[in-house]
């Protein structure tokens, strides 16, 4: 009897090692593995993603990708946060302009800050937030002793498990502030036109400052603090003081003052006195939301216990 021989589908060819990568690191006959168009050639018309190759199987060109998207000059990330610093209210506008391929997404900026910001924020002095520092009200304390009993815990393991997930808590919780720093902006700039979208957009800029701010000041501050510290006993009061929660929002202040009046230009095309005006009300509003957060943050953590 005849026997028809069916030839291999052509993937099985192929190696196992290199996901299918033909040995001159071309394929005219493949599709896109990221959009399924094709035949590709190095790049996907359709989607502009690079076509994989042995060379992605190398150390090398994973350190060079690596290299090239976090520390050259032309990386997103740096752009991201010099132009954020230097042009303050530039990455909004360029956002909403469509010019958005050269920059980071605004929440992935904010993200990988705020990353950078708790590694430093138990030197700043802000949200420095203890077990100790709750109970020290009676109606806190109550809930926490409550907690507690259900719990079975003695009161050393209950504050250390308090203290663990009260770092955990904190991480997340910051955002609760950003939906509502826009909201304060859409009625401030209400009859404008603008839509919620745009404001919530600046709001995560702002954020994404404050905790650059905050990151570079924790870092410098707890430095030189501590030379000072140990050098020269008679200004330890002072820098007591000044590592102290008020006095990191007073420091706060005075750069979260000077961002916003040339932000709030920048965006929302608003000048002088009012842009100042509308600068102070904002930080305002950051300050009392730093306070909402602190006591938030306490249910939450007895919440998650």
């Amino acid at each position: 009897m005849h026997r028809t021989v069916v030839p291999p589908d052509a993937t099985e060819l192929r190696p196992a090692t290199g996901a299918g990568i033909p040995r001159d690191g071309r394929d005219d006959e493949t599709r896109c593995p990221n959009c399924g168009s094709g035949p590709v050639d190095a790049y996907c018309a359709a989607c502009g993603e690079r076509q994989p190759s042995h060379a992605d199987y190398s150390a090398r060109a994973v350190a060079l990708e690596v290299t090239s998207e976090f520390l050259s000059v032309d990386g997103r990330l740096w752009r991201s946060v010099v132009t954020l610093l230097t042009k303050p209210g530039l990455l909004t506008r360029e956002y909403f302009s469509g010019r958005r391929g050269r920059y980071m997404r605004p929440f992935s900026l904010f993200v990988l800050l705020n990353v950078a910001f708790f590694f430093v924020q138990p030197y700043t002095g802000l949200l420095r937030y203890t077990y100790q520092s709750y109970v020290g009200s009676d109606g806190l304390q109550r809930m926490a002793e409550e907690k507690r009993n259900e719990l079975g815990l003695d009161p050393t393991r209950f504050a250390e498990r308090f203290e663990d997930t009260l770092q955990e808590q904190k991480k997340s919780l910051l955002l609760v502030a950003i939906p509502v720093f826009a909201l304060t902006l859409m009625l401030l700039y209400m009859g404008t036109g603008r839509v919620y979208v745009e404001h919530l957009v600046f709001s995560v800029h702002a954020y994404a400052f404050t905790v650059f701010f905050l990151t570079a000041m924790g870092t410098v501050w707890f430095g030189i603090a501590s030379l000072l510290y140990r050098g020269v006993p008679v200004l330890r009061p002072a820098i007591q003081a000044m590592g102290s929660e008020l006095g990191v929002i007073l420091i706060l202040g005075a750069g979260m003052l000077t961002y916003l009046s040339v932000a709030l230009r920048t965006f929302y095309g608003t000048r002088g006195l009012s842009a100042l005006a509308r600068a102070t009300l904002l930080f305002g509003v950051q300050g009392a939301l730093i306070v909402f957060f602190r006591n938030l943050l306490f249910h939450t953590t007895i919440a998650a216990l």
